[in-house]
């Protein structure tokens, strides 16, 4: 991604891979581009119990980033260094780590589980964003499950395509949501394995036998939907590639899945 776009919001649904991806992408930028990271969690169990574990394993899977390594008593369970630039697990509990450190690219995970003021150093969002100041192609990325609110769809009048339309902010409980609304609100689209036609992929398109009348139970709505996403899976591969659609009145290109954001408003 090019130095224009400093901020990239994605907002996923709950096991899908969030963390996942976050860790790919810091891999890549420490393998390929070393430059201190920051990884910022929800709470301190979740980074050292789950996050940590994982930043080493995939550091011992690539042949490339083992090497690169530093290993031994110098290794912290809260920093990694590799290639020289330090890489920092730090949580919501812990605002000082985020305030006190510069880093070319800083993730944000789970917005929604954060407060708005972190120890009293403000907004976690903010205080990435001061942080990757020095470096002219500093990357910004928030990723979160969102919380509740009140939002609908609305149809492209181009594509016919259903996309999340601009609710009152007031009626939304998710900070995760509204830093979306900043930019350029792209969503992914897949192809109907049966029709080709594109679609974008939430809840209100899960179907089942049964379920207009609620006569289906829980188990055989869950075997229809997985029924479903086998098939997906298993169409052609030329077919089921996604890809990144916007709203019609979201005005800005941005980062391909996500929200951009050019440092001047979005």
């Amino acid at each position: 991604m090019g130095p224009a776009w400093r901020r990239i919001v994605f907002v996923c649904g709950a096991q899908e891979g969030k963390s996942r991806a976050v860790q790919a992408v810091i891999g890549k930028k420490l393998d390929h581009e070393p430059a201190p990271v920051i990884y910022y969690g929800p709470t301190k169990t979740f980074v050292e119990r789950t996050i940590e574990p994982r930043i080493v394993e995939m550091l011992n899977s690539s042949k490339s980033l083992k090497g690169k390594t530093l290993w031994g008593k110098k290794q912290k369970k809260t920093l990694k260094v590799v290639s020289g630039a330090p890489l920092i697990l730090s949580w919501a509990s812990s605002g000082s780590e985020l305030a006190g450190q510069e880093a070319a690219l800083v993730f944000i995970d789970e917005r929604d589980r954060l407060a708005d003021d972190i120890d009293g150093e403000g907004d976690p969002v903010e205080q990435g964003e001061a942080r990757i100041g020095s470096y002219a192609n500093g990357k910004i990325g928030i990723i979160s499950t969102p919380k509740t609110g009140v939002i609908w769809k609305e149809r492209h009048p181009e594509t016919g395509l259903e996309h999340w339309a601009i609710a009152d902010l007031k009626k939304v409980n998710s900070p995760i949501i509204k830093l979306w609304w900043e930019g350029s609100r792209h969503e992914m689209a897949w192809p109907c394995p049966e029709c080709g036609d594109y679609f974008i992929p939430h809840s209100g398109l899960l179907d089942w036998d049964g379920k207009a009348d609620g006569t289906a139970t829980s188990a055989q709505a869950a075997r229809t939907v997985q029924d479903d996403l086998r098939m997906l899976r298993g169409a052609d591969s030329r077919d089921a590639q996604g890809v990144d659609v916007r709203s019609h009145d979201a005005g800005r290109a941005g980062a391909a899945g996500g929200a951009g954001w050019n440092g001047g408003g979005a």
